[in-house]
């Protein structure tokens, strides 16, 4: 089986193994460079897995434009696997912005208009 992963959304793969012992016939080859690619593309013999690990990007949270100003902002995603075939399959991903929601009960009022 040769296959292709990708994702969309605000997910990116960041690390990928696999106990098969070949490889995709247009991977590239292993080169000396500083920073080392992941691998998405694999010729998965019977019986083998693959190991994905995939990233939720998260913008900064002063980024008020990216991460409104909510409790909670839903993001989705896919993790797509292109087959040699012409099949695809898709996973869904999906990741949480969360923001904290303070609450501050004084049993006496403050004098203090910082407190």
């Amino acid at each position: 089986m040769v296959f292709n992963l990708t994702t969309s959304g605000a997910f990116e793969i960041v690390g990928t193994k696999s106990n098969t012992g070949s490889k995709h016939p247009l991977a590239a080859a292993n080169t000396t460079a500083v920073k080392k690619k992941v691998e998405t593309m694999f010729c998965l013999q019977p019986l083998k897995i693959v190991e994905v690990q995939v990233k939720f990007k998260a913008p900064k949270p002063s980024a008020t434009e990216d991460w409104p100003m909510v409790m909670c902002n839903e993001r989705s995603g896919e993790l797509v696997a292109a087959f040699s075939n012409g099949d695809t399959q898709k996973f869904a991903l999906s990741g949480e912005l969360l923001r904290p929601n303070l609450s501050l009960l004084t049993e006496v009022p403050s004098k203090n208009s910082f407190a």
